[in-house]
């Protein structure tokens, strides 16, 4: 169970709520900008993504009708959306935004989780997804991409500030896979881009890494700005031959798509997420990425060429991306996959990295919709 307690939390929430009422930041040229400067940005320990929602808490649902028959030959990426329950999808992610948040309707609970800068309306919040199309084997499945999309548009965000994105740099690209189903599966209106890895360098707690376009431009005079409110982060759940980050490819290593674009180290992946480009939190700006969601309908015990190995038809949610990486990977993937192979001390880090230890962790099972 989480240790902190409800008087801790409330003042974590008043403060936080206080944030999201004040202030108002400004660009170098003096039009509106919801980027602070970089100069002074210190990632903190345990600060909180959403005043409203603990960064320990994970919501989880496995669902048997998730899948329709077939499921055991799911095919390609195209042929797997054809065999997923759409609106089975949505149902579970709003069951679990409720138990996520203790919010009393699926409404409410996304507009718990869901925060915009002080100084903007709904209509001009800008939200980016970003997916893993590394392969066509295994990815975000549309469904699952689509329903976080109407999630956002649901609070107010316009279907055309809502950009789906991947790395330029990878072996599918994101148009094929998500372009040709806008429209259909997903959103009209929501824009699908290949985030080609010409953005500037932005800082992190390690060195200087490559951004990708889709969250960050360099202005006129050299600083940096981040042009995205909101970030959710849509994994899949497969395995990784690279040990040093752990032996699996969550949602810590999906910004490897962000930023970098080649594997890291775990020093990096740390730094990655800890870098103002995917936080960014400070008078009145919430922090970027406010959701994480791991796709485990299916999944892959190695990777992330490897084929589908396993049918967990499970669902992840959390806020917090290492706490949602390291219960997933305890509890689906060794847990119910029985991957024995993980870097223990990779998964470790993830936790104290970021000020956490495993006794302060809740996993929240959630009954199918």
């Amino acid at each position: 169970m989480i240790k902190t307690d409800r008087r801790e939390f409330l003042r974590l929430a008043a403060a936080g709520m206080a944030a999201l009422t004040t202030g108002q930041c400004k660009s170098p040229s003096g039009t509106e900008n919801n980027t602070p400067p970089t100069t002074d940005f210190v990632f903190e320990n345990r600060a909180a993504v959403n005043p409203l929602i603990e960064n320990a808490r994970v919501a989880a649902c496995t669902d048997t009708a998730l899948l329709l028959s077939g499921a055991d030959s799911p095919g390609d990426f195209k042929h797997q959306n054809s065999l997923i329950d759409t609106a089975r999808v949505s149902a579970d992610l709003d069951a679990m935004a409720i138990n996520l948040t203790g919010a009393a309707t699926a409404a409410n609970a996304w507009k718990m989780i869901f925060q915009k800068p002080a100084s903007k309306e709904w209509s001009s919040v800008t939200a980016a997804v970003k997916v893993n199309t590394l392969y066509d084997l295994l990815m975000p499945h549309a469904p699952v991409v689509s329903a976080v999309c109407q999630a956002l548009i649901s609070v107010g965000v316009l279907p055309a500030n809502i950009t789906i994105y991947d790395s330029g740099n990878t072996i599918s690209r994101v148009e094929n896979h998500y372009g040709p189903l806008v429209g259909t599966i997903i959103p009209s209106g929501v824009v699908v881009s290949s985030a080609k890895a010409d953005g500037p360098l932005v800082p992190t707690i390690l060195k200087p890494l490559q951004c990708t376009s889709v969250l960050a431009k360099k202005n006129s005079n050299g600083t940096i700005a981040y042009c995205k409110d909101i970030i959710v982060n849509c994994s899949v759940n497969k395995g990784h031959s690279i040990q040093d980050v752990g032996g699996f490819t969550l949602a810590m290593k999906n910004h490897i798509g962000s930023m970098k674009f080649q594997c890291p180290t775990m020093d990096e992946l740390v730094a990655i997420n800890k870098s103002e480009a995917i936080t960014g939190y400070r008078n009145g700006i919430p922090w970027r990425q406010q959701l994480c969601i791991v796709d485990s309908l299916w999944a892959a015990n190695a990777g992330p060429s490897s084929p589908i190995s396993k049918i967990p038809r499970t669902l992840v949610m959390g806020t917090f991306a290492p706490v949602v990486d390291y219960l997933t990977a305890k509890k689906v993937r060794e847990g119910v996959m029985l991957v024995t192979n993980h870097n223990q001390q990779a998964l470790s880090r993830m936790l104290s990295d970021f000020g956490y230890d495993a006794a302060e962790l809740s996993w929240i099972t959630v009954n199918p919709a």
